[in-house]
């Protein structure tokens, strides 16, 4: 058993989001040892979620050791690191907030608000730490999807900043907890 078997073993393993065999999309990066020492497998994925590596890992375990079942493995999974020459980031442009997704659409009813709750609620079972800015001044939905009753208003800390609402595992702020929604609001310009 040569390198070569293991790799062609590996094109049966598929990423389980992009629907590709692993070895076309490049996530085997180095395949060492033999036989008689066993195998080092090193994989590079794109996403850094936990959940993804571990399913990768037992599945490539499970497809080798099907074929090889006395075969020792070491499986490595990484996320590849940034190249020479990228910018990297100066600072958060908010302290405390280390990633952004922006939801946004040149046209009006198209189901940004939908995406985004659905995007942060996802993204929050998944263990993280979600807040949910509603950027929409014209029609701000978010409180309605989350449930938020129309009277909630957010509190204000000692340094006069607005504190999010909590509403199904998320923080989330918007106009339409700020404002009732039958009061005018008179805006200098959006």
């Amino acid at each position: 058993m040569k390198r070569e078997d293991i790799l062609e073993i590996l094109k049966k393993v598929q990423d389980p989001e992009l629907k590709r065999d692993i070895v076309s999309l490049g996530m085997v990066k180095e395949i060492t040892g033999d036989a008689a020492a066993g195998f080092f497998i090193h994989l590079e994925v794109t996403t850094p979620s936990a959940e993804l590596r571990d399913a990768l890992k037992q599945t490539v375990t499970a497809v080798v050791s099907a074929a090889f079942p006395e075969v020792k493995l070491r499986i490595q999974i990484s996320t590849p690191s940034r190249q020479p020459g990228t910018a990297a980031p100066v600072r958060p442009v908010v302290p405390g907030i280390r990633h952004a997704v922006a939801v946004a659409s040149g046209k009006g009813g198209v189901g940004k608000t939908t995406v985004a709750v659905n995007l942060a609620l996802a993204l929050a079972a998944k263990g993280n730490r979600v807040g949910l800015m509603d950027g929409d001044i014209y029609g701000p939905n978010v409180p309605l999807m989350l449930g938020v009753a129309p009277q909630t208003r957010p509190l204000v800390n000692e340094q006069e900043k607005l504190l999010p609402i909590e509403a199904q595992g998320l923080k989330m702020i918007s106009m339409g907890v700020l404002v009732p929604a039958d009061q005018p609001m008179i805006w200098r310009g959006p």
